[in-house]
């Protein structure tokens, strides 16, 4: 077993000559700022391989999910690992890749103990998500009476008190979810 000591201590020296790590994106739809992962490259990439260090970063399977692999190794041949499963939001090339991107932004960041986006003491996470609007809830309502589901079930399901509480995230699949078993009744 190779001991990961020469890779501590090159990896401590390398975090020694990291450049700062800029700011550079906007997150659109709670507009604070954070650290690409091109910018988080930039600040470290010089250093690490100055000090024998790489970090390899691969899409890999855990439990049937989509995960990501990040190694740092080392010239000594000592690594150490993390995976991060990531499900992608929508199964498509796109989904994927917006979560392998998403996975390696924070999988770097974390290998490296590197901070990608500002403290917000938790605030981001424990805002309550943004729901859908009256308008979309009686539509989506509708269509659920349309495919003679109980609605009760879907707000249990979605574990929401009215339909106007379902995140915004999930309208566009739940809307789907529902026409299709409407086609697939009216098609029966």
């Amino acid at each position: 077993m190779i001991d990961n000591i020469e890779l501590y201590k090159a990896l401590a020296k390398a975090r020694t000559e990291f450049t700062k790590v800029k700011f550079d994106s906007v997150n659109p739809h709670f507009k604070n700022k954070f650290a690409s992962l091109a910018s988080m490259h930039d600040a470290t990439v010089d250093a690490l391989s100055i000090n024998g260090l790489t970090i390899l970063q691969l899409p890999t399977d855990l439990d049937g999910r989509f995960a990501l692999k990040t190694v740092l190794a080392h010239v000594s041949g000592a690594s150490i690992e993390t995976t991060l499963p990531m499900p992608p939001t929508k199964n498509d090339p796109q989904g994927i890749g917006s979560a392998m991107t998403y996975a390696r932004r924070y999988s770097y960041a974390a290998i490296l103990n590197i901070v990608g986006e500002p403290d917000d003491d938790g605030e981001l996470a424990s805002r309550e998500p943004e729901t859908i609007t009256k308008t979309e809830a009686a539509s989506l309502s509708k269509l659920i009476d349309s495919t003679d589901t109980d609605t009760a079930k879907v707000l249990g399901f979605y574990k929401i008190k009215s339909l106007d509480k379902l995140p915004k995230c999930q309208y566009a699949k739940v809307v789907k979810r529902f026409e299709e078993k409407a086609n697939e009744s009216a098609t029966a």
